[in-house]
Protein backbone atom coordinates (compact mmCIF):
# COMPACT_ATOMS: atom_id res chain seq x y z
CA UNK A 1 0.00 0.00 0.00
CA UNK A 2 1.32 3.38 -0.94
CA UNK A 3 1.19 5.87 1.90
CA UNK A 4 1.19 9.59 1.84
CA UNK A 5 1.90 11.38 5.07
CA UNK A 6 1.11 14.83 6.19
CA UNK A 7 1.81 16.22 9.58
CA UNK A 8 -0.24 18.60 11.68
CA UNK A 9 1.70 20.28 14.43
CA UNK A 10 -0.04 22.43 17.02
CA UNK A 11 1.85 24.64 19.44
CA UNK A 12 0.25 25.81 22.66
CA UNK A 13 2.05 28.95 23.79
CA UNK A 14 1.69 30.99 26.96
CA UNK A 15 1.60 34.76 26.63
CA UNK A 16 1.84 36.88 29.77
CA UNK A 17 0.15 40.25 29.52
CA UNK A 18 -0.95 42.82 32.09
CA UNK A 19 -0.72 40.41 35.00
CA UNK A 20 -2.90 37.69 33.43
CA UNK A 21 -2.02 34.60 31.42
CA UNK A 22 -3.55 33.70 28.05
CA UNK A 23 -3.08 30.24 26.56
CA UNK A 24 -2.52 30.69 22.84
CA UNK A 25 -2.63 27.77 20.42
CA UNK A 26 -0.49 28.01 17.32
CA UNK A 27 -1.67 25.67 14.58
CA UNK A 28 0.99 24.49 12.14
CA UNK A 29 -0.13 22.40 9.15
CA UNK A 30 2.42 20.68 6.96
CA UNK A 31 1.67 18.51 3.95
CA UNK A 32 4.35 15.84 3.53
CA UNK A 33 4.18 13.85 0.28
CA UNK A 34 0.73 15.29 -0.24
CA UNK A 35 -0.44 18.72 -1.38
CA UNK A 36 -3.14 20.10 0.91
CA UNK A 37 -5.63 22.43 -0.72
CA UNK A 38 -6.72 25.72 0.78
CA UNK A 39 -10.13 24.18 1.50
CA UNK A 40 -8.58 21.28 3.42
CA UNK A 41 -6.37 23.63 5.41
CA UNK A 42 -9.36 25.80 6.27
CA UNK A 43 -11.46 22.82 7.37
CA UNK A 44 -8.68 21.48 9.60
CA UNK A 45 -8.18 24.88 11.22
CA UNK A 46 -11.93 25.23 11.73
CA UNK A 47 -12.16 21.85 13.45
CA UNK A 48 -9.33 22.73 15.83
CA UNK A 49 -10.49 26.25 16.59
CA UNK A 50 -13.83 25.22 18.06
CA UNK A 51 -12.40 22.81 20.66
CA UNK A 52 -9.48 25.14 21.39
CA UNK A 53 -11.87 27.99 22.19
CA UNK A 54 -14.03 25.78 24.42
CA UNK A 55 -10.94 24.94 26.47
CA UNK A 56 -10.06 28.60 27.05
CA UNK A 57 -7.36 28.87 24.39
CA UNK A 58 -6.93 31.26 21.46
CA UNK A 59 -5.41 30.47 18.09
CA UNK A 60 -2.35 32.55 17.32
CA UNK A 61 -2.47 34.59 14.12
CA UNK A 62 -1.24 32.61 11.12
CA UNK A 63 0.84 35.57 10.00
CA UNK A 64 2.80 35.52 13.28
CA UNK A 65 3.68 31.85 13.03
CA UNK A 66 4.57 32.08 9.35
CA UNK A 67 7.05 34.87 9.98
CA UNK A 68 8.93 32.81 12.57
CA UNK A 69 8.88 29.66 10.44
CA UNK A 70 10.10 31.59 7.41
CA UNK A 71 12.94 33.08 9.45
CA UNK A 72 14.01 29.62 10.63
CA UNK A 73 13.84 28.23 7.10
CA UNK A 74 16.08 31.05 5.90
CA UNK A 75 18.63 30.46 8.68
CA UNK A 76 18.71 26.69 8.18
CA UNK A 77 18.41 26.82 4.40
CA UNK A 78 15.63 24.25 4.50
CA UNK A 79 11.96 24.19 5.46
CA UNK A 80 11.21 24.04 9.18
CA UNK A 81 9.28 20.75 9.11
CA UNK A 82 11.27 18.36 11.32
CA UNK A 83 10.50 17.85 15.01
CA UNK A 84 13.68 19.52 16.26
CA UNK A 85 13.09 22.73 14.32
CA UNK A 86 9.42 22.84 15.32
CA UNK A 87 10.28 22.32 19.01
CA UNK A 88 12.98 25.01 18.82
CA UNK A 89 10.46 27.45 17.35
CA UNK A 90 8.05 26.58 20.13
CA UNK A 91 10.72 27.31 22.73
CA UNK A 92 11.47 30.66 21.08
CA UNK A 93 7.79 31.53 21.36
CA UNK A 94 7.63 30.36 25.01
CA UNK A 95 5.47 27.42 23.95
CA UNK A 96 4.30 25.12 26.74
CA UNK A 97 2.51 22.38 24.82
CA UNK A 98 2.72 20.55 21.50
CA UNK A 99 -0.25 18.88 19.84
CA UNK A 100 0.96 16.74 16.95
CA UNK A 101 -1.07 14.64 14.56
CA UNK A 102 0.32 12.48 11.75
CA UNK A 103 -2.08 11.51 9.00
CA UNK A 104 -1.31 8.55 6.76
CA UNK A 105 -3.40 8.12 3.63
CA UNK A 106 -4.25 4.58 2.62
CA UNK A 107 -6.39 3.38 -0.27
CA UNK A 108 -9.74 4.02 1.43
CA UNK A 109 -9.03 5.84 4.69
CA UNK A 110 -6.78 8.20 6.64
CA UNK A 111 -5.03 7.10 9.83
CA UNK A 112 -4.62 9.93 12.35
CA UNK A 113 -1.87 9.39 14.96
CA UNK A 114 -2.02 12.21 17.52
CA UNK A 115 0.09 13.13 20.52
CA UNK A 116 -0.19 15.81 23.21
CA UNK A 117 3.20 16.78 24.66
CA UNK A 118 4.32 19.02 27.51
CA UNK A 119 7.32 20.80 25.99
CA UNK A 120 8.73 21.99 29.32
CA UNK A 121 8.78 18.50 30.84
CA UNK A 122 9.39 16.65 27.60
CA UNK A 123 6.51 14.32 28.44
CA UNK A 124 3.90 13.08 25.98
CA UNK A 125 0.71 13.25 28.05
CA UNK A 126 -1.68 11.56 25.63
CA UNK A 127 -1.64 9.73 22.32
CA UNK A 128 -4.57 8.76 20.10
CA UNK A 129 -5.00 6.83 16.87
CA UNK A 130 -8.23 7.32 14.89
CA UNK A 131 -9.47 6.32 11.43
CA UNK A 132 -11.12 8.84 9.10
CA UNK A 133 -12.94 7.27 6.15
CA UNK A 134 -14.36 10.45 4.71
CA UNK A 135 -13.16 12.85 2.05
CA UNK A 136 -10.66 15.54 3.07
CA UNK A 137 -12.64 17.97 0.91
CA UNK A 138 -15.82 17.32 2.92
CA UNK A 139 -15.86 20.43 5.13
CA UNK A 140 -18.40 19.20 7.66
CA UNK A 141 -16.99 15.68 8.06
CA UNK A 142 -13.35 16.75 8.32
CA UNK A 143 -14.05 19.63 10.70
CA UNK A 144 -16.09 17.35 12.93
CA UNK A 145 -13.40 14.66 12.92
CA UNK A 146 -10.56 17.09 13.72
CA UNK A 147 -12.74 18.63 16.44
CA UNK A 148 -13.24 15.26 18.11
CA UNK A 149 -9.59 14.19 17.79
CA UNK A 150 -8.45 17.52 19.27
CA UNK A 151 -10.86 17.06 22.16
CA UNK A 152 -9.46 13.63 22.95
CA UNK A 153 -5.90 14.93 22.88
CA UNK A 154 -6.47 18.12 24.87
CA UNK A 155 -9.08 16.91 27.37
CA UNK A 156 -8.41 13.17 27.42
CA UNK A 157 -10.99 10.39 27.07
CA UNK A 158 -13.78 11.86 29.16
CA UNK A 159 -16.27 10.10 26.96
CA UNK A 160 -16.33 7.71 24.05
CA UNK A 161 -16.49 9.83 20.93
CA UNK A 162 -17.68 8.13 17.76
CA UNK A 163 -15.53 9.33 14.89
CA UNK A 164 -17.35 7.67 12.01
CA UNK A 165 -20.73 6.01 12.19
CA UNK A 166 -19.82 3.89 9.19
CA UNK A 167 -16.49 2.78 10.67
CA UNK A 168 -16.30 -1.01 10.54
CA UNK A 169 -12.60 -1.38 11.42
CA UNK A 170 -13.44 -3.18 14.67
CA UNK A 171 -15.07 -5.92 12.59
CA UNK A 172 -11.92 -6.47 10.51
CA UNK A 173 -9.40 -9.08 11.61
CA UNK A 174 -5.70 -8.79 10.83
CA UNK A 175 -3.00 -11.46 10.89
CA UNK A 176 -0.46 -11.05 13.69
CA UNK A 177 2.66 -13.21 13.51
CA UNK A 178 5.04 -13.47 16.46
CA UNK A 179 8.54 -14.92 15.97
CA UNK A 180 11.59 -15.11 18.23
CA UNK A 181 15.24 -16.04 17.95
CA UNK A 182 14.54 -18.83 20.48
CA UNK A 183 12.11 -21.47 19.22
CA UNK A 184 8.99 -22.41 21.18
CA UNK A 185 9.03 -19.32 23.38
CA UNK A 186 5.69 -18.75 25.10
CA UNK A 187 3.54 -15.96 23.63
CA UNK A 188 1.24 -13.92 25.89
CA UNK A 189 -1.28 -11.40 24.56
CA UNK A 190 -2.72 -9.09 27.22
CA UNK A 191 -1.32 -11.43 29.93
CA UNK A 192 -3.04 -14.53 28.48
CA UNK A 193 -0.90 -17.31 27.03
CA UNK A 194 -1.86 -17.94 23.40
CA UNK A 195 0.79 -20.33 22.11
CA UNK A 196 4.47 -20.66 21.27
CA UNK A 197 6.73 -19.17 18.61
CA UNK A 198 6.45 -19.21 15.70
CA UNK A 199 2.92 -18.02 16.47
CA UNK A 200 0.15 -16.70 14.20
CA UNK A 201 -3.37 -15.49 14.96
CA UNK A 202 -6.20 -13.37 13.58
CA UNK A 203 -6.91 -10.34 15.75
CA UNK A 204 -9.06 -7.20 15.72
CA UNK A 205 -7.72 -3.70 15.23
CA UNK A 206 -6.28 -2.25 18.44
CA UNK A 207 -3.20 -2.16 20.65
CA UNK A 208 -2.11 -5.30 22.49
CA UNK A 209 0.48 -6.03 25.15
CA UNK A 210 2.57 -8.88 23.75
CA UNK A 211 5.10 -10.77 25.87
CA UNK A 212 7.45 -13.52 24.78
CA UNK A 213 8.92 -15.74 27.50
CA UNK A 214 11.38 -18.64 27.63
CA UNK A 215 13.15 -20.17 30.63
CA UNK A 216 16.71 -18.92 31.22
CA UNK A 217 16.01 -15.92 29.00
CA UNK A 218 14.85 -12.41 29.85
CA UNK A 219 11.17 -11.85 29.03
CA UNK A 220 10.54 -9.37 26.23
CA UNK A 221 7.35 -7.29 26.26
CA UNK A 222 6.06 -4.65 23.83
CA UNK A 223 2.84 -2.75 23.18
CA UNK A 224 1.95 -3.69 19.60
CA UNK A 225 -0.49 -1.54 17.57
CA UNK A 226 -2.46 -3.66 15.09
CA UNK A 227 -4.00 -1.83 12.15
CA UNK A 228 -2.73 -4.07 9.37
CA UNK A 229 -1.22 -7.52 8.92
CA UNK A 230 1.95 -7.51 10.99
CA UNK A 231 4.97 -9.73 11.74
CA UNK A 232 7.04 -9.06 14.87
CA UNK A 233 10.33 -10.76 15.76
CA UNK A 234 11.47 -10.72 19.39
CA UNK A 235 15.14 -11.00 20.30
CA UNK A 236 15.62 -12.84 23.62
CA UNK A 237 18.87 -12.76 25.60
CA UNK A 238 20.10 -15.10 28.29
CA UNK A 239 19.83 -13.53 31.72
CA UNK A 240 23.53 -13.97 32.44
CA UNK A 241 24.54 -12.45 29.12
CA UNK A 242 22.35 -9.41 29.56
CA UNK A 243 23.75 -8.69 33.02
CA UNK A 244 27.30 -8.97 31.67
CA UNK A 245 26.60 -6.59 28.79
CA UNK A 246 25.02 -3.98 31.07
CA UNK A 247 27.89 -4.24 33.52
CA UNK A 248 30.33 -3.42 30.73
CA UNK A 249 28.63 -0.06 30.16
CA UNK A 250 29.32 1.21 33.68
CA UNK A 251 32.87 2.46 33.29
CA UNK A 252 34.60 5.57 32.11
CA UNK A 253 35.88 4.02 28.89
CA UNK A 254 32.90 1.76 28.29
CA UNK A 255 33.07 -1.00 25.71
CA UNK A 256 34.09 0.10 22.23
CA UNK A 257 33.85 -1.59 18.84
CA UNK A 258 36.42 -1.36 16.04
CA UNK A 259 34.58 -0.17 12.92
CA UNK A 260 35.63 -2.34 9.95
CA UNK A 261 37.30 -0.45 7.13
CA UNK A 262 37.73 2.69 9.25
CA UNK A 263 40.40 4.01 11.61
CA UNK A 264 38.21 4.61 14.63
CA UNK A 265 36.30 2.77 17.35
CA UNK A 266 32.80 3.66 18.57
CA UNK A 267 31.05 3.24 21.93
CA UNK A 268 29.02 0.04 21.84
CA UNK A 269 26.09 1.87 23.49
CA UNK A 270 24.94 5.39 24.11
CA UNK A 271 26.78 6.97 27.04
CA UNK A 272 24.86 5.94 30.17
CA UNK A 273 23.89 7.97 33.21
CA UNK A 274 26.38 5.99 35.33
CA UNK A 275 29.22 6.80 32.94
CA UNK A 276 28.30 10.47 32.75
CA UNK A 277 28.14 10.79 36.54
CA UNK A 278 31.79 9.75 36.73
CA UNK A 279 32.66 12.79 34.62
CA UNK A 280 30.52 15.07 36.83
CA UNK A 281 32.09 13.67 40.00
CA UNK A 282 35.52 14.27 38.51
CA UNK A 283 34.59 17.93 38.00
CA UNK A 284 34.99 17.70 34.23
CA UNK A 285 31.33 17.87 33.13
CA UNK A 286 29.58 21.13 33.99
CA UNK A 287 26.03 20.98 35.38
CA UNK A 288 25.05 23.98 33.27
CA UNK A 289 25.14 21.70 30.23
CA UNK A 290 22.54 19.16 31.35
CA UNK A 291 19.24 19.04 33.23
CA UNK A 292 19.21 17.98 36.90
CA UNK A 293 15.68 18.80 38.07
CA UNK A 294 14.00 15.93 39.92
CA UNK A 295 10.42 16.90 38.99
CA UNK A 296 10.77 15.60 35.45
CA UNK A 297 10.59 11.81 35.34
CA UNK A 298 12.06 11.84 31.81
CA UNK A 299 15.29 13.34 33.15
CA UNK A 300 17.42 10.23 33.65
CA UNK A 301 20.26 11.88 35.59
CA UNK A 302 18.06 12.70 38.58
CA UNK A 303 15.86 9.59 38.46
CA UNK A 304 16.72 6.62 40.66
CA UNK A 305 17.21 3.31 38.88
CA UNK A 306 18.20 4.75 35.49
CA UNK A 307 21.97 4.30 35.77
CA UNK A 308 22.00 2.11 32.66
CA UNK A 309 19.67 4.34 30.64
CA UNK A 310 21.24 6.71 28.11
CA UNK A 311 22.31 10.06 29.51
CA UNK A 312 19.70 12.48 28.18
CA UNK A 313 18.76 16.14 28.61
CA UNK A 314 22.35 17.07 27.73
CA UNK A 315 23.36 19.72 25.23
CA UNK A 316 26.19 19.52 22.70
CA UNK A 317 28.67 21.16 25.05
CA UNK A 318 27.99 18.56 27.74
CA UNK A 319 28.44 15.72 25.24
CA UNK A 320 31.70 17.23 23.97
CA UNK A 321 33.01 17.68 27.55
CA UNK A 322 32.37 14.05 28.40
CA UNK A 323 33.99 12.63 25.27
CA UNK A 324 37.12 14.74 25.75
CA UNK A 325 37.35 13.75 29.43
CA UNK A 326 37.14 10.07 28.41
CA UNK A 327 39.93 10.53 25.85
CA UNK A 328 37.51 10.35 22.96
CA UNK A 329 35.52 12.71 20.73
CA UNK A 330 32.08 13.09 19.19
CA UNK A 331 31.69 11.34 15.81
CA UNK A 332 31.20 13.21 12.57
CA UNK A 333 27.87 12.68 10.86
CA UNK A 334 29.55 10.54 8.20
CA UNK A 335 31.25 8.33 10.81
CA UNK A 336 27.99 7.93 12.70
CA UNK A 337 26.02 6.85 9.63
CA UNK A 338 28.69 4.42 8.44
CA UNK A 339 28.74 2.73 11.85
CA UNK A 340 24.93 2.77 12.15
CA UNK A 341 24.54 0.88 8.85
CA UNK A 342 26.69 -1.89 10.31
CA UNK A 343 27.81 -3.12 6.91
CA UNK A 344 24.17 -3.93 6.11
CA UNK A 345 21.48 -2.37 3.95
CA UNK A 346 18.57 -2.24 6.41
CA UNK A 347 16.08 0.58 6.91
CA UNK A 348 16.93 0.67 10.63
CA UNK A 349 20.25 0.04 12.34
CA UNK A 350 20.37 -3.76 12.32
CA UNK A 351 16.98 -4.76 10.90
CA UNK A 352 14.05 -4.02 8.60
CA UNK A 353 11.84 -4.41 11.70
CA UNK A 354 11.94 -1.30 13.90
CA UNK A 355 10.71 -3.09 17.02
CA UNK A 356 13.56 -5.57 16.83
CA UNK A 357 16.33 -2.97 17.18
CA UNK A 358 14.78 0.26 18.45
CA UNK A 359 12.93 1.87 21.33
CA UNK A 360 10.53 4.34 19.74
CA UNK A 361 6.99 5.74 19.86
CA UNK A 362 5.21 2.42 19.41
CA UNK A 363 6.95 0.40 22.14
CA UNK A 364 8.66 2.76 24.61
CA UNK A 365 5.69 4.50 26.29
CA UNK A 366 7.68 7.71 25.61
CA UNK A 367 10.37 6.70 28.13
CA UNK A 368 14.02 5.87 27.46
CA UNK A 369 15.02 2.25 28.08
CA UNK A 370 18.20 0.56 29.29
CA UNK A 371 20.92 0.43 26.67
CA UNK A 372 21.73 -2.83 24.84
CA UNK A 373 18.32 -4.43 25.42
CA UNK A 374 17.47 -4.56 21.72
CA UNK A 375 19.24 -6.43 18.93
CA UNK A 376 22.65 -5.06 17.87
CA UNK A 377 23.52 -4.13 14.28
CA UNK A 378 26.10 -5.86 12.11
CA UNK A 379 28.98 -4.15 13.95
CA UNK A 380 27.63 -5.13 17.42
CA UNK A 381 26.47 -1.57 18.14
CA UNK A 382 23.22 -0.96 20.02
CA UNK A 383 20.42 1.64 19.89
CA UNK A 384 21.61 3.61 16.86
CA UNK A 385 17.93 3.70 15.90
CA UNK A 386 15.72 5.16 18.65
CA UNK A 387 16.10 5.69 22.43
CA UNK A 388 17.72 9.18 22.14
CA UNK A 389 18.87 11.45 19.33
CA UNK A 390 22.69 11.43 19.30
CA UNK A 391 24.81 14.57 18.95
CA UNK A 392 27.52 14.58 16.27
CA UNK A 393 30.39 16.96 15.68
CA UNK A 394 29.11 18.04 12.25
CA UNK A 395 27.63 21.43 11.39
CA UNK A 396 24.48 21.92 9.34
CA UNK A 397 25.53 23.15 5.87
CA UNK A 398 29.01 23.83 7.30
CA UNK A 399 27.61 26.92 9.00
CA UNK A 400 28.60 27.20 12.65
CA UNK A 401 25.05 27.59 13.97
CA UNK A 402 23.40 24.17 14.24
CA UNK A 403 24.90 20.75 15.01
CA UNK A 404 23.54 17.56 13.43
CA UNK A 405 21.85 14.84 15.51
CA UNK A 406 21.17 11.31 14.26
CA UNK A 407 19.18 8.20 15.10
CA UNK A 408 15.76 9.27 16.41
CA UNK A 409 14.29 8.88 19.89
CA UNK A 410 11.51 7.29 21.94
CA UNK A 411 9.09 9.98 20.81
CA UNK A 412 9.57 9.34 17.09
CA UNK A 413 7.69 7.07 14.71
CA UNK A 414 9.20 4.44 12.39
CA UNK A 415 9.90 6.99 9.66
CA UNK A 416 11.97 9.20 11.96
CA UNK A 417 14.25 6.46 13.37
CA UNK A 418 15.55 5.24 10.02
CA UNK A 419 19.31 4.94 9.72
CA UNK A 420 19.39 7.98 7.41
CA UNK A 421 17.20 10.24 9.57
CA UNK A 422 18.78 13.50 10.69
CA UNK A 423 17.81 16.68 12.48
CA UNK A 424 19.73 19.71 13.64
CA UNK A 425 19.83 21.55 16.95
CA UNK A 426 21.21 24.59 18.71
CA UNK A 427 24.34 23.59 20.65
CA UNK A 428 23.28 24.94 24.05
CA UNK A 429 19.66 23.72 23.83
CA UNK A 430 18.81 20.98 26.37
CA UNK A 431 16.13 18.48 25.39
CA UNK A 432 15.09 15.23 27.10
CA UNK A 433 15.29 13.37 23.80
CA UNK A 434 18.97 14.12 23.16
CA UNK A 435 21.99 12.04 24.17
CA UNK A 436 25.24 10.89 22.58
CA UNK A 437 28.01 8.32 22.18
CA UNK A 438 31.71 8.83 21.49
CA UNK A 439 34.35 7.58 19.07
CA UNK A 440 38.10 7.17 19.45
CA UNK A 441 40.74 7.37 16.76
CA UNK A 442 43.02 4.37 16.43
CA UNK A 443 46.58 5.06 17.47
Amino acid sequence: MKYFIFVLLFFITMIITAGEVENTVMLFIHGKNIKLTDVQLMNIRGGVEEIVTKNGFLLVEEETQNEVLKEQATQRKKQCYDDTCVVDVGKMLAAKKLLKTEVMKGNNSYIFNGGFTDLEKGVKERTKKEIFKGNLNDEEALSKFINMLSKKLIEGDKENIETNTNNTDNEIFYELKINSNISEAKVYIDDEMKGKTPFSTKIKKGSYKVKVSQSEYEDKEELIPVNDNKTITFQLYKKEKKKEEVKNTISKNGEMVKIPGKKFKMDKTEVTVAQFKECVNAGKCSKKNFKTNTENSNNNYSTTGKENHPMNAVNWYGADEYCKWAGKRLPTEEEWEYAAKGGENYKYSGSENAGEVAWYYENSKMKTQEVATKKANGYSLYDLSGNVWEWTNSWLNNKEIYRILRGGCVGNDEYEIRVDSRVDGIRDFIDDNRGFRCVQDEK
